[in-house]
């Protein structure tokens, strides 16, 4: 994780999101603004950064949350993108994005996109596209886009990540080291120097999949886990996820599984993403229930095991067994725990499993699904909490 920075009044996030790594000066000019306003008022009293200033570049929101106003919340990690529907290949990039924002909305992240666009489009495109509900879009003027972004294309979408009001981490998008970029950056462990160390064994992996020489992929995954072991946790997911994808591998991907869980056994960081992935993650279509469980087993004994997040996966798995009345129990433990932000979320869970109990209950099914605790489906709704 980068060093904590001083949080700075800014005039506009928009000219940040579009500017910052792309035209540094102008950013750095308005930081430098405020904090020299701040400091003429005679204290050195921080100043909030706002999400989105209320009038910034006409901005307005076409769908998701209405966060123009809102204070940065320091517990989350804000990535802006900027987009053209119209871009060759917009719709597939944008779809990645989306899932992203799906397995690691419990992390923190906050995916918003702009588009200089007309709204009318924007709001077109959105809506012939509901694999794209769960993002926060917003349309602005954005004057001389081209020269802002230096020339970079729009297909390739510019990308910054922002935690606690400053930029850790800019890019693209369409770099396919973006989705390592940002596990690593969630995981608190952002080390630019030792990222780069890992990235071209984390492309060779990428290149070896695509060519199905599976053990040169894996070779190169336990390569980036050699070089850091917990800043390259990712990649020990990574090669899970691609031995049951990729390799359709089911008892590899759990012999695997368990040595991860001997393997991290003391990084609670890395458990997390290994139960969460595998109640979650869409490219898993047979999820191991049981697997998942031993995970959070031993994430119990790092967290509390009333920790919010612990209750809502343990509450997932049981209801992936057909375990609803016992996961509505512990799903309403964790929505009575949960922060305000998330209480939607985990209500709108609680409500899922309550009815399916009830369903079961008049049927006179019982509470068991039938379903292998080694391979099962998630019936109701995804540990996430999105929809």
């Amino acid at each position: 994780m980068t060093s904590m920075f001083r949080s700075l009044a800014v005039r506009s996030l928009l000219a940040l999101a579009l500017t910052a790594g792309l035209a540094a000066p102008l950013a750095a000019t308005s930081a430098a603004r405020a904090q020299d306003e701040s400091e003429s008022e005679g204290g050195t009293e921080e100043k909030p950064v706002l999400v989105f200033e209320k009038g910034a570049e006409g901005a307005e929101v076409v769908a998701g949350e209405n966060i123009i106003g809102q204070t940065v919340d320091p517990n989350k990690t804000y990535m802006f993108f900027v987009y053209n529907t119209q871009s060759p290949g917009a719709t597939a990039h944008l779809l990645d994005i989306a899932a992203l924002q799906r397995r690691f909305k419990d992390d923190g992240l906050v995916a918003v996109g702009i588009s200089g666009e007309p709204k009318a489009r924007v709001r077109s495109y959105l809506t012939a596209q509901a694999g794209l509900s769960n993002l926060i879009m917003i349309r602005a003027n954005i004057e001389g886009l081209d020269q802002i972004t230096k020339g970079v294309p729009m297909n390739l979408m510019p990308v910054s990540l922002m935690q606690k009001g400053k930029y850790v981490w800019r890019g693209t998008a369409t770099d396919p080291s973006f989705p390592l970029s940002l596990a690593v950056v969630l995981s608190g462990r952002y080390d630019p120097e030792i990222l780069a160390k890992g990235q071209p064994a984390y492309r060779a992996a990428l290149d070896a999949i695509k060519l199905k020489n599976f053990r040169d992929a894996y070779r190169h995954f336990d390569t980036m886990m050699s070089i850091d072991q917990k800043v390259f946790g990712e990649a020990a997911i990574m090669k899970y996820v691609s031995m049951i994808r990729d390799a359709k591998d089911a008892a590899g991907a759990r012999k695997w599984g368990e040595e991860v869980l001997v393997k991290y056994a003391d990084d609670r960081v890395t458990l997390m993403q290994l139960a969460t992935t595998i109640m979650t993650s869409d490219d898993i279509k047979d999820r191991d229930a049981e697997l998942a469980m031993k995970a959070v087993d031993a994430l119990a004994t790092q967290l509390s095991a009333t920790s919010p997040r612990v209750l809502r996966l343990r509450a997932s798995i049981l209801a992936a067994l057909g375990k609803f009345q016992e996961a509505q129990e512990l799903q309403y433990e964790a929505w009575l725990a949960a922060e305000p932000a998330d209480k939607a979320d985990n209500k709108r869970l609680l409500d899922a499993y309550r009815r399916r109990a009830r369903e079961l209950k008049a049927s006179g099914s019982g509470s068991e699904s039938g379903v292998k605790s080694g391979a099962t489906t998630t019936e109701e709704a995804p540990a996430s909490g999105t929809p």
